[in-house]
């Protein structure tokens, strides 16, 4: 087991969020973020939580939106 990050799941308001935060030093705030969401009427988000859209995927290290194959299909979505 590491010790070095920590992660939580929270569920409120009938959503549904997956967080952690990098390790700190003893006696300090931990800042938690989300990294998956799921909202209450069924939208998915990863990296992102005001998704719009059934499913979206934001690259935390980029302003825009990842892109990825959807089941192997060959086909790209941004």
């Amino acid at each position: 087991m590491r010790n070095d990050e920590a992660s939580r799941i929270m569920q409120y308001d009938g959503n549904l969020s997956f967080q952690n935060a990098a390790s700190g030093t003893a006696d300090n705030a931990v800042t938690f973020a989300d990294r998956f969401f799921i909202k209450n009427d069924g939208h998915v988000g990863i990296g992102v939580t005001d998704q719009g859209q059934t499913l979206e995927i934001q690259n935390s290290n980029a302003s825009d939106y990842t892109d990825f194959d959807l089941l192997g299909t060959g086909h790209k979505l941004s």
